[in-house]
């Protein structure tokens, strides 16, 4: 419920930044592995206790996860996507 009422807020700059991505022609799945970078980067963060870096890191990482998720709908051309979505 809470996640419906802040998409309204959060979906329209992320379909932009998704939008400005998809023009420099990266991939969905190159977005998708950015985030899993900063987010293996915030694990590493914990492990050394640096506790604050680590939150922005995650927060970073959940803000590449958006935007992956904005561009997947316009650059379905991913070989992976196309298989997700024809098992629907």
């Amino acid at each position: 419920m809470l996640d419906g009422q802040l998409r309204k807020w959060i979906d329209p700059p992320l379909n932009y930044l998704g939008r400005q991505i998809a023009a420099t022609g990266l991939t969905a799945n190159s977005v998708t592995f950015g985030g899993l970078v900063i987010g293996l980067f915030a694990a590493v963060l914990v492990i050394m206790g640096n506790f604050q870096a680590a939150l922005w890191m995650m927060l970073l990482s959940r803000v590449f996860d958006g935007l992956d998720g904005g561009r997947r709908p316009r650059h379905a051309k991913d070989r992976l996507w196309r298989l997700f979505r024809h098992h629907r």
